[in-house]
């Protein structure tokens, strides 16, 4: 949460507010009046199993997309048979140059 911090208050805002919506930032960061008044404009609507399907599909279609995303690489693990995110002990060791 650190790099968002230092920008513009609105990009702090909105990383804080991601951060509360998948659980990384505690909920009670936020006053209940406001989580309240938020949930009954936009619910969630199945958000947990949305995310992690979504997730799972860019996987399906992408499977490097993992090396972009420690969070991709998690949920790819968790949820796709077989799964193995590329590490980057084989992709220094791949690396076309001789030593």
């Amino acid at each position: 949460m650190v790099i968002p911090q230092r920008k513009r208050p609105e990009i702090a805002l909105c990383q804080m507010g991601a951060a509360v919506d998948v659980g990384y930032a505690p909920r009670t960061l936020l006053p209940d009046r406001l989580v309240e008044e938020a949930l009954g404009r936009y619910p969630r609507l199945g958000f947990k199993e949305a995310m992690t399907s979504a997730f799972c599909g860019l996987l399906r279609r992408n499977e490097a997309a993992a090396a972009t995303s420690p969070v991709v690489a998690d949920v790819g693990e968790r949820r796709l048979d077989g799964f193995r995110p590329i590490h980057f002990c084989d992709v220094i060791a791949g690396a076309a140059f001789d030593e």
